[in-house]
């Protein structure tokens, strides 16, 4: 018999408004934040982004900056995120 799959992480619905996207390695292309911003209009979220907890409050990205643009010109008030701890945060 097939073992039951186990939960590897869990995914988070975090408001928008406590996300910190400054910074990233790129700057935006706009050009595929205009794309995304009509796929995610038409299929929803697909991919979360990756945020982590700072210090001082909220989050800050770490990956999907374009993704965020995305839901934030649509005016989506959260965002699916995977939330990444210690670790996973030195890759």
């Amino acid at each position: 018999p097939m073992s039951e799959p186990q939960i590897a992480r869990s995914l988070y619905m975090v408001p928008v408004a406590e996300i910190d996207a400054s910074g990233g390695l790129r700057p935006l292309d706009l050009a595929w934040v205009e794309a995304l911003t009509g796929l995610l209009k038409r299929d929803g979220q697909r991919h979360p982004v990756e945020i982590y907890r700072k210090r001082g409050g909220g989050y800050g990205m770490v990956t999907g900056r374009h993704r965020f643009a995305a839901v934030t010109a649509l005016g989506w008030a959260t965002i699916d995120a995977d939330i990444l701890e210690g670790a996973a945060l030195d890759r």
